[in-house]
C-alpha cells in the first residue's frame, strides 16, 4: 500500500510504502533510528496487525 508520511522537521509529506513483513524480510525501525511508533502497543489493538 502506498501512503504519505509527514516529515515533521520539514513539514512536508513524503512517499512511503506499507509492506507485509511476512512476505518481505526487513528490520523494523526503532526509537534509536528516530522513530516514535510503539509497535508493541499498536499490535495489541483489536483488528490491527503490525
Amino acid at each position: 500500500m502506498n501512503v504519505k508520511i509527514l516529515k515533521i522537521d520539514e513539514d512536508s509529506l513524503v512517499n512511503a510504502k506499507i509492506s507485509d513483513s511476512k512476505l518481505v524480510k526487513l528490520n523494523l525501525p526503532s526509537i534509536t533510528d528516530g522513530w516514535r511508533f510503539n509497535f508493541k502497543k499498536h499490535s495489541k489493538e483489536a483488528g490491527h496487525e503490525t
